[in-house]
């Protein structure tokens, strides 16, 4: 506890938020995109509310590599690269390995 009563905590420490980063499939593969699975890329996180995004991910493309489906409400940051910034996840989709979720 600190002087003025808060508990210090990791942010990954699980009764503070669960932490992941999203996956991107194959991009040689065309079969990958274009299904109905939104799909966040680190460019899209300004700070805003994410309603739809550019791209989506088929069934096969989410299964064949490390993307995972995050639910609504879900905070995104971006980790790194030339894009900085946070949003709130306002569907259930997958975000790309540049941005995680807490």
């Amino acid at each position: 506890m600190t002087k003025s009563g808060w508990k210090r905590a990791r942010l990954g420490d699980e009764s503070i938020a669960l932490t992941a980063s999203g996956g991107t499939p194959d991009r040689s593969n065309p079969e990958n995109f274009g299904g109905g699975i939104p799909w966040v890329k680190s460019g899209e996180l300004d700070d805003n509310l994410i309603l739809t995004t550019a791209e989506t991910l088929t069934r096969s493309g989410l299964a064949g590599s490390s993307a995972k489906v995050f639910p609504p409400g879900t905070l995104l940051l971006a980790m790194y690269g030339a894009y900085s910034g946070a949003c709130e996840y306002r569907f259930r989709g997958d975000v790309n390995r540049d941005s995680g979720r807490m």
